[in-house]
């Protein structure tokens, strides 16, 4: 069974990602309490190893629910409101700014922009990284090479 204190745990690290839904990170919650039920990661309360794995679940569950609703690019435009206010001059820039990551965004593969996002929004090392996708560090590493080398080659012009 999985304890109060496990759900308080996967709760705040969901909430460090999705910042003044409540309803999102109870839904969220909800969706991780299935997976670690389904693959019977409990009875381990306490366990250092095991917070750490309540930790990556709730990673792993926000990262899918990104992907499935694509809003990857609203946090990050979120971001750039909550930086500084701004007034007519920075809302055309923020504009320019918005159509420049789209379609950044836009320009890479599903993998690329996924390892992009956790890399540099969500700030994951590469061992994180490749915990969540499954692969080896050397992997995500590649992956992140080849996005930065593609999205030089297409939009940085020498």
């Amino acid at each position: 069974m999985i304890s109060e204190k496990d759900i308080s745990i996967i709760k705040n690290k969901l909430k460090y990602y999705v910042k003044g839904d409540d309803h999102l990170v109870d839904e969220l919650t909800s969706t991780c309490l299935f997976k670690i039920n389904r693959y019977k990661y409990y009875n381990n309360s306490g366990d250092k190893n095991y917070n750490a794995l309540l930790k990556t679940v709730a990673k792993s569950v926000f990262i899918s629910y990104q992907r499935r609703s694509k809003k990857e690019t609203l946090l990050i435009l979120n971001e750039i409101d909550s930086i500084s206010s701004y007034n007519a001059d920075d809302a055309i820039i923020k504009k320019e700014n918005e159509k420049m990551v789209l379609e950044i965004l836009n320009f890479l593969t599903p993998s690329q922009r996924d390892v992009m996002l956790m890399r540099f929004y969500l700030d994951l090392t590469y061992r994180e990284i490749s915990e969540i996708l499954n692969c080896s560090i050397n992997t995500a590493l590649g992956i992140m090479t080849n996005s930065k080398l593609k999205i030089k080659k297409k939009f940085i012009k020498a």
